[in-house]
């Protein structure tokens, strides 16, 4: 670096210094009116802080869900049935912090708040909408810690009223959601009655129609009859056999009025004739007929198959339903508290705000700074009356003239 280059820098750095030095001695030379700015700005912010402005408590209540608890001992079937009945909306659900803050935030809860505290006349206020709109300013719900709870803030003038305001927030979600739930719940309970109801009837004609298939075949179990008349139809065929084995015999051997050979022909007609019957059917009416005809075997097995299925599908529903209908109906008459309680609401010993050291401090700092501008522009001020610096007001006229009317719609 050459010595050129090291007077200009040498040079930007006293001109630097000196812009410093000049800035501290405008300070200097101000140092009254920037004194009286911040006192007189200070000495209004302790008459605000501790005389005008109003202070604010606050309380905070803390609440949750409840646990969800087969505290009645039910059946066990109940018990499985409860995921089903989340599904319509009976019992608690991930979603209940999100409800219970919408509950709270509602106009039901705010106009009950207002109405209770008489909340018109302690915000200075005549109609019920601005009353809301005040006390939705001074009231916050928000998620707990781990999202598991709601937190209610309430701030208020007065300490104990913060308290009352924040608990009778708990008692009035807790009525408005168990109002909701027993309403949902008897809307459920009135659904599943009918399906019930509808259930029953439906189970009773399908038992009925099962009982006249039987009774009209004398069937009692398909497979197991069928069986036994395949078994018993052997037996009988075997038994032709042997008998016209038997009459053959009988008629080389003997006359045509021999008893033994007419009994032997009768008695082959007969097996015959059973044999026929089982396979092309007979009398069903008659109580001696235990065993379907094997040529209606197959659609008496399916119509029987299909009225079995008929009841068996019933009562699968009514497994599942009456579990249901049972558990709504005691949703519907529940009247235990919808939250649980985790911290009441307590009045506070010291004001939450306004904060006024700190808001002392912060009035101190802003006035501070807004003094030394106003300093500064006392200070070109002068220096412009006393044509110190001719650029700064032929800069000041230049403004002037590009601001006026004729030059903006120019």
């Amino acid at each position: 670096m050459d010595s050129s280059q090291e007077n200009h820098a040498g040079g930007q750095t006293g001109l630097r210094m000196a812009n410093v030095v000049e800035y501290i001695a405008v300070l200097a030379r101000n140092k009254r009116l920037i004194v009286r700015f911040v006192g007189i700005s200070i000495l209004v912010g302790i008459i605000l802080l501790f005389f005008v402005l109003p202070r604010w408590y606050k309380a905070v209540a803390v609440i949750m869900p409840p646990q969800q608890k087969n505290a009645l001992g039910l059946l066990s079937s109940i018990t499985r049935a409860t995921s089903s009945l989340r599904t319509l909306g009976l019992g608690g659900s991930a979603d209940d912090l999100s409800q219970f803050q919408a509950i709270l935030g509602s106009r039901r809860v705010m106009e009950a708040v207002v109405t209770h505290f008489g909340l018109k006349s302690v915000y200075g206020v005549e109609s019920m909408e601005k009353a809301i709109k005040s006390l939705e300013d001074n009231v916050a719900f928000s998620p707990g810690k781990e999202d598991v709870s709601v937190e209610i803030t309430v701030f208020d003038t007065d300490a104990k009223r913060a308290a009352e305001m924040a608990n009778y927030l708990v008692d009035a979600l807790n009525a408005a959601y168990l109002d909701m739930s027993t309403t949902e719940a008897r809307g459920n309970r009135e659904f599943l009655e009918r399906r019930y109801n509808q259930n029953v009837a439906d189970l009773k004609n399908a038992e009925e129609d099962l009982r006249n298939l039987q009774q009209r075949y004398g069937i009692y179990s398909v497979s197991d009859q069928i069986k036994a008349a395949v078994q018993t139809a052997a037996v009988l065929e075997s038994q032709v056999r042997l008998k016209q084995i038997q009459l053959d015999i009988l008629t080389n051997t003997t006359s045509e009025d021999n008893p033994g050979r007419q009994s032997a022909e009768i008695e082959l007609k007969e097996i015959k004739k059973q044999l026929y019957l089982m396979k092309n059917g007979g009398a069903y009416g008659d109580a001696s007929v235990v065993f379907p005809a094997f040529k209606d075997a197959p659609e008496i097995g399916m119509e029987y198959v299909r009225r079995f299925r008929d009841v068996e599908i019933q009562n699968k529903l009514m497994e599942l339903i009456l579990p249901l209908y049972e558990q709504a109906k005691i949703e519907e008459q529940k009247t235990t508290a919808s939250v649980v309680v985790l911290d009441k609401a307590v009045p506070a010993e010291r004001p939450a705000k306004p904060k006024r050291v700190l808001n002392l401090i912060l009035i101190a700092f802003v006035s501070f700074i807004a003094a030394y501008f106003l300093a500064l522009f006392v200070e070109m001020l002068r220096r412009v009356n006393n044509g110190q610096v001719p650029e700064v007001s032929e800069n000041l006229k230049f403004i002037r003239r590009e601001l006026s009317i004729k030059r903006l719609f120019k």
